[in-house]
């Protein structure tokens, strides 16, 4: 039901046009957001989905985060991790969209999953340095059978609870994109957010999934757009793209994608 409300309340936020003022929140909206995902792309994407959702095997997955709303357990199928937790297809195509229009050269991934976010972060952009961070061996494992057998070679891998490893993988680099796809909770998320904030340089953006997964999650998304150093958020469909253009007023949308 708070999801269902919540949907409600972004559907009449995102009703009419609206003026951005972010050069390049415009430029991403108007050259990337409702634009069409590449055909080739798109058929690789779709084999690596259909590959993940006909995978029957059971592993044993440890979880620091919120968990799932749909899958009860530690024993779950791979099939049904991505049929009820992973990214949904029109969603993975948007990821890939993004990658191919903003070319960012290091990618920062906080949640691989079973890979098919990541695999998405690399189909897009395959001269990017992708830097994935999972705190479940056994989905880890998964994730990277996959991306031998699809030949992406431009992703490395970090297993580890977020708290203990995010600090040594941020230490004095710079991210282009940062895509917060791990523990769906309100301190952690704030957490993860304000330590990545010394990787930002102009041009970075960040992505957060589900920000209207619960008031929680919510409450974060509220922190992390009032937060100084944010000048521009667009609310695509329950994902939150965070930018960082200190010139432009503070600004926020509800965008229909």
């Amino acid at each position: 039901m708070y999801k269902i409300l919540s949907l409600i309340k972004f559907i009449y936020k995102s009703i009419g046009r609206k003026k951005i003022l972010s050069s390049m929140a415009s430029k991403l909206l108007i050259n990337c957001l409702h634009s069409k995902t590449d055909m080739n792309m798109k058929k690789i994407y779709n084999r690596i989905r259909k590959k993940l959702l006909s995978d029957t095997n059971y592993i044993i997955v440890t979880d620091y985060g919120e968990g799932s709303k749909f899958l009860k357990g530690n024993v779950r199928q791979i099939s049904c991790i991505v049929q009820y937790a992973g990214i949904r297809k029109r969603k993975g195509e948007l990821l890939i969209r993004l990658m191919n229009y903003l070319k960012p050269k290091n990618i920062l991934e906080i949640g691989t999953s079973v890979g098919l976010g990541t695999a998405c972060l690399a189909l897009g952009s395959n001269n990017s340095n992708i830097i994935t961070l999972e705190g479940c061996p056994e989905t880890m494992n998964v994730a990277e059978n996959l991306f031998k057998e699809f030949n992406l070679k431009n992703i490395k891998t970090n297993v580890g609870r977020f708290e203990d490893a995010l600090p040594d993988i941020i230490c004095n680099k710079k991210f282009d994109f940062i895509y917060f796809d791990g523990n769906h909770s309100k301190k952690p998320t704030i957490e993860y957010f304000e330590q990545c904030l010394s990787t930002v340089h102009d041009g970075t953006l960040f992505l957060f999934d589900d920000i209207h997964w619960s008031r929680e999650m919510e409450q974060a998304w509220a922190y992390i757009m009032a937060h100084k150093m944010v000048s521009c958020t667009l609310d695509i469909s329950g994902w939150g793209l965070v930018f960082f253009e200190p010139k432009y007023i503070k600004e926020h949308h509800c965008i229909w994608v």
